[in-house]
């Protein structure tokens, strides 16, 4: 490349989930300024669920998993490794699903 930096729009993300609603992969597109398209896949190789709960000045709750995940990425013969991460927050008016899907406790 030419080593500038590029605006990027266009960009769509499609994620695949197991049946525990842990990231498996995703699909990665985007577009940049001058016309060059970009296609990135990634396959989730191992996950980590974490939580994060911190207590808000109205006493209130807030619930988030956090899914760090070792991820191999491609880009046509390309080939890379690094973590994605998912953030999901829970939803009290949901039963506590995270996002609308009920997640492991």
């Amino acid at each position: 490349g030419s080593g500038r930096l590029r605006h990027v729009h266009s960009v769509r993300l499609q994620t695949r989930y197991d049946a525990r609603s842990y990231p498996t992969g995703f699909s990665l597109s985007f577009e940049n300024d001058v016309g060059q398209r970009y296609d990135i896949e990634g396959e989730v190789l191992a996950s980590v669920p974490c939580r994060h709960w911190r207590k808000l000045p109205d006493g209130r709750t807030d619930k988030s998993r956090i899914m760090e995940c070792m991820t191999r990425y491609r880009l046509g013969e390309r080939v890379g490794f690094g973590m994605a991460e998912y953030l999901d927050h829970q939803d009290p008016a949901d039963g506590d699903a995270f996002e609308g899907i009920r997640a492991g406790r």
